[in-house]
């Protein structure tokens, strides 16, 4: 519930780490809440920023939404 809390932003660490969409099995959903939860407990405006360029660089990625 904790990551519910946070209002949905543009990008953040579960997309830029590939797990974001459709999960298919019980490991990657929780792996994408463990990054969701990592990046809230975490924020600063550092990891902002290293979200944000690595976002410019998997844009290109064919794997993109």
């Amino acid at each position: 519930m904790q990551r519910h809390a946070f209002k949905p932003g543009i990008t953040g660490l579960a997309q830029v780490e590939g797990w974001r969409g459709e999960t298919t099995s019980f490991d990657s959903m929780a792996a994408c809440v463990d990054a969701h939860l990592l990046d809230q407990r975490n924020w600063s405006l550092q990891l902002d920023i290293k979200i944000l360029c690595k976002t410019l660089i998997r844009f290109r990625s064919p794997n993109a939404y």
